[in-house]
């Protein structure tokens, strides 16, 4: 069972076969959105999850709060282009946040294994996706998505 909803995102966005590493709140130091291995350079975006941002009682109607509303940002994170290889296209999936989305949206996050949410999520709602920051500089490419994970408490 997954401790936190962060790391049950994890478990969860991990499986989806779209080849992610997720990390809780930031990725490690040293971590590449372009592995230097080939001269052509190999695409690697990540995700980071931000949780409880905030958790809001549901009121039923007994008065009493037993189910809550957890807001959470899922962040996709790409390389823009390949500055190794000079003129060659840009290098980010502009539908991997779609694809993330799309797997989350309706989920009760359940998984195999040890990546079971650490309480009973009855649905996880996408508000928005985006919108994508292009940070030049940084040839990074930033896409939030909004999620509400409805769960007990």
């Amino acid at each position: 069972m997954a401790l936190t909803t962060s790391s049950a995102l994890k478990q969860f966005i991990e499986q989806q076969g779209l080849s992610l590493s997720v990390y809780q709140d930031q990725a490690p130091d040293g971590t590449l959105l372009i592995t230097p291995n080939t001269a052509a350079g190999l695409p690697s975006p990540y995700v980071t999850v931000d949780e409880a941002l905030p958790v809001i009682p549901d009121q039923l109607e007994d008065g009493v709060a037993t189910t809550v509303k957890e807001h959470v940002t899922v962040h996709v994170w790409m390389a823009w282009k390949n500055l190794l290889a000079p003129n060659t296209p840009r290098m980010e999936d502009p539908a991997l946040a779609g694809k993330i989305a799309k797997a989350l949206h309706g989920s009760r996050l359940l998984t195999s294994g040890s990546g079971a949410p650490p309480t009973t999520v009855y649905g996880v709602l996408v508000h928005s996706i985006g919108p994508r920051i292009l940070e030049r500089d940084e040839n990074v490419v930033h896409v939030p998505i909004w999620v509400e994970v409805w769960r007990n408490l």
